[in-house]
C-alpha cells in the first residue's frame, strides 16, 4: 500500500486526511470510471462513512474513491480535456471570493460567478463537470445507434 505521499506528491496539504466530496458525488465519479488511488474512501459497508485511515486501492468494488479536489480536476483533465480556472478575487486587504472557468476544446468557455466559499465553488464546478460528461456519453451512445441502424439499413 502506498502512503498518501506516494499517491500524490504535489497534493499534500491539509485537506489531504479528508475529503469535501459527498459520498454522492464519489459515486457519480465512479460511475464515470474515476478509479484512481485516494487517501481516503466510503465504505458501502459502514453507511457511507468516510475512512481517511485507509487508502482507497482501484477495484474494490465495495468501496467509493473519496478524492481530494486537486485529484478530481486532474481526473477530468486527464480523461476529458476539462480545464478548471480559478481566480481569486481580492482586496488589497481581504480575498473577496473565486470565479471558475471550464475551459475545453470542445466548447466554449464555461463561467462560474462567484462563490465566496471555495469549497462551495469546487463542489459546484465538478458537479457541472459531472453533468458534461454524463452528456458528452449519452452523445456518444446516440451516434453509436445511429451508425448501427445505418448498417442495419445498408444491409437489408
Amino acid at each position: 500500500q502506498k502512503t498518501a505521499y506516494e499517491i500524490y506528491q504535489c497534493d499534500w496539504s491539509s485537506d489531504v486526511c479528508s475529503s469535501d466530496l459527498t459520498y454522492e458525488i464519489g459515486l457519480e465519479l465512479k460511475n464515470l470510471g474515476f478509479n484512481e488511488n485516494c487517501y481516503g474512501c466510503f465504505s458501502h459497508l459502514d453507511n457511507r462513512e468516510l475512512w481517511t485511515s485507509r487508502v482507497y486501492s482501484n477495484g474494490v468494488s465495495e468501496n467509493i474513491a473519496a478524492p481530494i479536489f486537486s485529484q478530481a480536476f486532474r481526473w477530468f483533465e486527464e480523461n476529458y480535456s476539462y480545464f478548471v480556472d480559478v481566480k481569486t478575487d481580492t482586496t488589497p486587504n481581504e480575498i473577496l471570493g473565486f470565479d471558475y472557468t471550464i475551459k475545453s476544446w470542445k466548447f466554449p468557455p464555461i463561467y462560474f460567478d462567484f462563490f465566496n466559499n471555495k469549497i462551495e465553488g469546487n463542489i459546484e464546478v465538478i458537479k457541472k463537470m459531472i453533468e458534461m460528461v454524463k452528456k458528452e456519453k449519452q452523445r456518444e451512445a446516440l451516434i453509436k445507434l445511429m451508425d448501427n441502424d445505418k448498417d442495419f439499413d445498408n444491409n437489408n
